[in-house]
């Protein structure tokens, strides 16, 4: 059993299997997404790239064995395709490299050139690394493209709101005007995320909301659309963004 051999196969299979099991599930619209004008700036450029590093010609030679015949393959029009073909790509290498005639101790050659005292170990170890930072950078572009697909970050902002001229004191909340219709409102606001916290002071005068919102014009136009806020039972006394260092929520 040659250690050496066996240590460098399991850094590779280590190296692809984390990298093919984050790729699961790539759908063609991820695949393509570039996020700049470059077109190496995707995951589609990069993981042929990553297939070409597997398949150079060199990749035998500098290894000692004869330079493999080579066959023309159609570029990958999806994401299924172009994984299935770096598959390929990185058994194909594998196979060169645990050849039994395949001594990595051994200088890689004059084929070579400048490179041509490095072992051939050293190479195999050059294209694991290359594997290494190629598939970390196509994962990468997965992550900001999951980012991209999520809702954006709203700002938050502390709204205080007052009674209007039509709330009865007299009245507890659930026994006003149209309490009915003010609940079912503010319930939506609740179901989508517009109010994050909110409820009245214990003194009852007043009511503070944490609201997420674009900006405080989007949020005067929400919270004024309540039926209590058209209909004179409360009003809006003040707006102010409200910067969360700590939150204890799930």
């Amino acid at each position: 059993m040659d250690s050496s051999r066996d240590d460098v196969l399991e850094l590779a299979d280590h190296v692809w299997a984390r990298f093919t099991v984050r790729m699961s599930e790539l759908g063609d619209e991820e695949w393509a997404w570039c996020p700049t004008p470059d077109d190496r700036i995707s995951i589609r450029w990069r993981v042929q790239h990553v297939t070409e590093v597997l398949g150079e010609q060199r990749n035998g030679v500098w290894l000692g064995l004869e330079a493999p015949a080579t066959a023309s393959r159609p570029s990958p029009t999806g994401a299924v395709a172009a994984m299935a073909a770096a598959n390929e790509a990185f058994t194909r290498w594998r196979a060169l490299v645990v050849r039994d005639e395949v001594v990595l101790s051994a200088p890689v050659g004059a084929t070579a050139g400048d490179h041509g005292e490095a072992t051939r170990r050293s190479y195999v170890l050059h294209v694991i690394d290359e594997l290494a930072h190629h598939c970390a950078e196509i994962t990468l572009l997965r992550s900001l493209y999951e980012c991209r697909q999520r809702a954006p970050i709203l700002p938050t902002f502390a709204a205080v709101i007052g009674h209007g001229p039509a709330w009865d004191d007299d009245l507890d909340p659930r026994h006003q005007t149209g309490w009915e219709a003010h609940a079912k409102y503010t319930d939506g606001l609740v179901a989508d995320g517009t109010i994050a916290l909110g409820g009245p002071l214990e003194d009852g005068g007043e009511i503070v909301h944490l609201v997420t919102a674009p900006d405080e014009a989007s949020l005067r136009r929400r919270l004024g659309d309540d039926p209590w806020h058209r209909g004179g039972l409360l009003r809006i006394d003040r707006v102010q963004r409200c910067h969360l260092w700590l939150d204890g929520r799930a």
